[in-house]
């Protein structure tokens, strides 16, 4: 019952993290956004979602999943009234600012949840299967957000958005217990707030957690740079598509979201691997991006299929996070996963901003952007991706089957 409520608070969060891509072209006629308005709306949900990590790492570990959670998503249902009835930018950003922090720890909760609810050996299979069904949410801001936003407009989506919330939010406190019978956490004393911040401390101070930091930051953010935001209107001013076609498109990229999120959590099992898997795939990540950057002109065919790749093998963050969660006792897990979650969304609204300086540079008086635009952004992609996975390259693997015996920070 608890992970099928935080999946579906991830679903949530997954929907607002790629709506963007759809609602900028909506945003930029009737709103008058330009490219690097857009580039910072965007970025503003994931960079207020990174702001509230480690505080949400400290409330978990201090009052459990289900009360932060449930607590919080309050937030995120008046930040979906203040969008909704926005009257222009500063608004919209205030909107996005609360439903950034709202959704906040809708994912490291289910991550806290899977940690104590299955053995160290299903956990990060697990949270896999979480971070796949909760990207149905990238499924819901694909085809079905192109038409409710052909019917009722982007302000009645975004109302009905925060019913949704509003109702997963009673379901958390209805049905969630933070661990079961016989768990540790049910018994430890609560952490007073100067144990709370040297926990805190103990998993910033751990070298290795930078290492990994370093791909958490780029590896999401790049497919939410062209999920979240660019890849709809890409498929509109380079493809001449509509929204409902290029929304079609978008649907199948959400689909390697999906696979990469599922696939990865399968796969450290059989192979024993961790980093040398977040490796090769962020490899591939880096070649796709090179792809869409060298070719003029693709046909559709083959940046449908790029889309995909891109979805799939961005999801290392899978990875990383098991990687670093290896790493820290059960007290200090909450602290330890929103760290690299801080990382990740940081790195979402960095790229994101740092893309809408990128396109805007090339955009046309009539707010057209050729081609050329989005190809040096995606060679800007392909070269952070490289960089990064230069930085993790020399973290330590952490092997599946030492997790019983490694000893433990914290």
């Amino acid at each position: 019952a608890a992970f099928a409520a935080f999946t579906a608070a991830l679903l949530i969060s997954q929907y607002y993290r790629t709506a963007m891509a759809l609602m900028a072209p909506v945003l930029a006629d009737e709103m008058g956004l330009t490219a690097d308005r857009l580039g910072i709306l965007a970025a503003t949900y994931f960079l207020s979602f990174a702001a509230m990590q480690l505080p949400v790492g400290m409330l978990l570990d201090r009052f459990g999943p289900r009360r932060t959670a449930a607590s919080l998503m309050a937030v995120a249902v008046a930040g979906c009234a203040a969008f909704a009835f926005a009257s222009g930018f500063p608004a919209l950003l205030l909107g996005q600012v609360l439903i950034g922090a709202g959704t906040a720890a809708g994912f490291t909760g289910g991550i806290v949840i899977c940690a104590r609810w299955f053995s160290a050996r299903r956990a990060a299979s697990m949270t896999g299967l979480m971070l796949g069904l909760g990207n149905l949410g990238g499924i819901v801001a694909a085809t079905p957000l192109a038409l409710a936003l052909g019917s009722w407009g982007w302000r009645a989506t975004t109302l009905a958005m925060g019913g949704a919330i509003l109702a997963v939010a009673a379901v958390i406190l209805a049905v969630v217990r933070d661990a079961p019978p016989g768990h540790p956490a049910r018994t430890r004393k609560p952490e007073a707030l100067r144990q709370i911040l040297t926990g805190l401390g103990q998993v910033l101070r751990t070298a290795e957690v930078w290492r990994l930091m370093a791909l958490a930051f780029v590896g999401f953010a790049s497919v939410m740079v062209v999920r979240g935001l660019w890849g709809g209107p890409y498929l509109i001013d380079v493809h001449g598509l509509d929204p409902v076609a290029s929304g079609n498109i978008l649907l199948a990229m959400s689909l390697g979201v999906i696979a990469g999120a599922i696939g990865y959590g399968l796969l450290e099992q059989p192979f024993d691997r961790r980093r040398d898997i977040a490796l090769a795939g962020g490899g591939i990540l880096a070649l796709a991006f090179g792809a869409l950057a060298m070719w003029p002109q693709p046909p559709l065919w083959l940046v449908t299929g790029a889309f995909m790749v891109i979805g799939a093998c961005g999801q290392t963050y899978v990875i990383i996070l098991a990687h670093g969660r290896a790493n820290f006792a059960d007290r200090l897990v909450g602290r330890a996963v929103t760290t690299l979650n801080m990382a990740a969304f940081l790195g979402t609204a960095t790229l994101q901003a740092t893309s809408g300086w990128i396109v805007r540079g090339f955009q046309l008086p009539d707010g057209h952007i050729p081609e050329q635009g989005y190809r040096w952004l995606y060679a800007f992609l392909a070269l952070t991706v490289l960089l990064a996975l230069a930085v993790y390259s020399t973290s330590k693997e952490a092997r599946p089957s030492e997790d019983a015996t490694r000893p433990r920070i914290g």
